[in-house]
């Protein structure tokens, strides 16, 4: 029943000639009409010209009721009997003269109040008798009160409808489409796309490093991180596209009528190009890239679920392939992701096996040519393939979260090998990388006590290796606890500089003893002279570390050369095939021999 049929009613059932519905607009403070019943039957086209105009004008009464929080009756030429309190006192001038004039009688005004803000109302509804004789009563008011009840009532139904409607097919962070909203568009596309012979593209987007934003900023910015994410996604996407949130950090985007799969790739690209500028979340420059996968209905399935499943193949290609990047998806994708998922369940029951190994390489000092120290290589040793290569792993390691319970396996193998290397009387330096899932966690620090104490290892031993990905977000937080391990004794290095996102703030503001140089600024110096551009920057780098006071490691060094270059640039310390491959804890001393 539409309100304006319910108006009639009511206008019949009160002997009304007239009623209207005004909606009340909180923020701007002001009525305006919705609709209004007129009983054309029985009232002259004059009268209802004049009903009209009192249409446009209405306001006044029904203002100052929703205001006042009650009822009102007003009754023809009621002003001129009454005190100024009266009722009638309330109306616009030129509506009373309009009513008296035209004889128009009595009036009703009943506030509409909201169902979930019992305090505050919507509306109101007016109604009008025209006989002068028969003015309205409180039993006509009551009347109008139960009906208004019952419409309050219906109108929050309604509300309450459409609010578990929206909780039920949108995201309640973002405001975005979600899961169950994503199975039923793409469905409608899909056959949408049979019927006309068309495409439809299908980018599953996946933030790169939203959980270590989480771990070192808090759920609050990260929430807020996704809130903003979604809106840059939202600004950039084509009408005829749906932008979805299907959880945590991933997106999909359902693009209409692509004309190829070139085409979906031109539109993924833009979503990357949205992202590249930061964003500022409670005094905090956040950057974050996304990982993008394609698959394209028909070419790469017929059906939500195959679609789905192949661009999700493609991100996770992305992300592999280094991040911040698109992949489409391809039969040989789907055999490169089936092998992936072998491996990972390999690497599964290899944390529950034990089946790592370490292996060291030793790092010497420059000056003296003597052994310093060596870094620990976790390696995987594979029952039926033999040792895998960490490149094959690592990557997956992180990803799972398994490189966490790696890491305090090799952590504290490490430290009970340097022991026993002391008792046979080599108190050499234990370098142990730390990869950012097990620096993050709350009780790294206590880990790190437990390794030492017991191993009987005392802290001067162990160096700490972190990467720039480690250190780049929420540098005041990482800086407390960098110093927490200084406290203990522990030794920090920069590992890989130069190969992420440098900045002189990380040398200022954090801890670090040493500065590990990447060997991708080594591998090309040679005595040749087209080399030079890569002999200036390495110089500019170890000047860079000297002049923060920090010791100095070269990876990579292959060739005498490039030991003794090094060397004159007052690096401390080298480490590289030049000395020796990482070898078993065995093997180290015997080759020292």
């Amino acid at each position: 029943t539409s309100m304006q049929e319910i108006l009639m009613l009511v206008a019949q059932a009160l002997s009304a000639q007239w009623a209207t519905l005004e909606n009340y607009d909180v923020l701007n403070d002001s009525l305006s009409l919705e609709t209004s019943y007129i009983d054309s039957e029985n009232i002259d086209e004059t009268t209802q010209k004049v009903l009209r105009k009192v249409d446009s004008s209405t306001g006044t009464l029904s203002y100052w009721t929703i205001k006042h929080k009650q009822p009102t009756i007003s009754q023809k030429n009621s002003n001129k009997n009454s005190n100024k309190n009266s009722n009638e006192t309330r109306i616009n001038q030129s509506i009373k003269d309009i009513r008296d004039l035209f004889n128009l009688g009595s009036t009703i005004v009943v506030p509409i109040f909201d169902n979930f803000e019992k305090e505050s109302f919507t509306g109101a509804i007016s109604v009008l008798r025209m006989q002068e004789e028969h003015p309205f009563e409180q039993a006509d008011l009551n009347f109008l009160q139960s009906i208004v009840h019952q419409i309050s009532m219906a109108r929050a139904q309604h509300q309450l409808s459409k609010h578990i409607e929206f909780q039920a097919f949108n995201d309640e962070l973002t405001g975005l489409p979600n899961r169950r909203h994503f199975e039923t568009k793409l469905l409608e596309e899909i056959q949408s796309a049979k019927n006309n012979e068309a495409k439809v593209g299908l980018l599953f987007l996946d933030l790169d490093g939203f959980k270590h934003v989480n771990d070192t900023l808090g759920h609050d910015v990260g929430d807020a991180l996704l809130q903003l994410v979604s809106k840059r996604l939202q600004n950039r996407t084509r009408e005829t596209d749906t932008l979805i949130r299907m959880g945590g950090d991933e997106f999909t985007l359902i693009l209409h009528n692509v004309i190829s799969r070139e085409d979906a790739l031109t539109i993924a690209n833009r979503y990357l190009h949205v992202l590249e500028m930061p964003f500022s979340l409670e005094g905090h420059e956040v950057r974050i890239t996304a990982s993008i996968g394609l698959s394209v209905f028909p070419e790469d399935g017929h059906d939500v679920s195959t679609l789905l499943k192949h661009a999700d193949i493609a991100m996770y290609l992305a992300k592999q392939e280094g991040r911040n990047g698109i992949q489409s998806f391809s039969e040989d994708l789907g055999t490169k992701a089936r092998e992936r998922l072998m491996l990972e369940n390999s690497l599964r029951l290899a944390v529950e096996r034990q089946e790592f190994i370490l292996q060291y390489q030793p790092q010497y000092s420059l000056s003296t040519g003597k052994l310093r120290g060596v870094e620990a290589l976790i390696r995987w040793h594979h029952p039926v393939n033999g040792l895998v290569p960490p490149i094959k792993f690592i990557s997956i390691a992180e990803e799972t979260l398994l490189i966490i319970a790696m890491g305090e396996w090799a952590l504290n193998e490490a430290c009970r090998q340097a022991a026993a290397w002391h008792k046979m009387g080599h108190p050499i330096m234990m370098s142990v990388n730390v990869a950012a899932p097990q620096f993050n966690r709350n009780n790294f620090i206590d880990t790190v006590k437990q390794a030492l104490e017991n191993n009987n290892l005392g802290p001067q031993y162990l160096e700490l290796e972190v990467t720039e990905g480690v250190v780049m977000h929420n540098i005041d937080v990482v800086a407390v606890r960098l110093q927490e391990l200084r406290d203990l004794g522990v030794s920090i290095a920069l590992d890989d500089f130069g190969t992420g996102f440098s900045s002189l703030q990380y040398l200022q503001k954090l801890p670090f003893d040493k500065l590990k140089v990447d060997r991708s600024f080594i591998k090309n110096i040679g005595e040749v002279e087209d080399d030079s551009q890569d002999k200036k920057l390495l110089k500019n780098i170890l000047q860079l570390a000297i002049s923060f006071d920090l010791k100095i490691v070269a990876e990579g060094i292959e060739t005498t050369f490039q030991r003794d270059y090094l060397k004159g640039l007052n690096c401390d310390y080298a480490q590289g095939f030049y000395f020796a491959k990482p070898l078993d804890a065995d093997s180290l001393f015997e080759n020292e021999d």
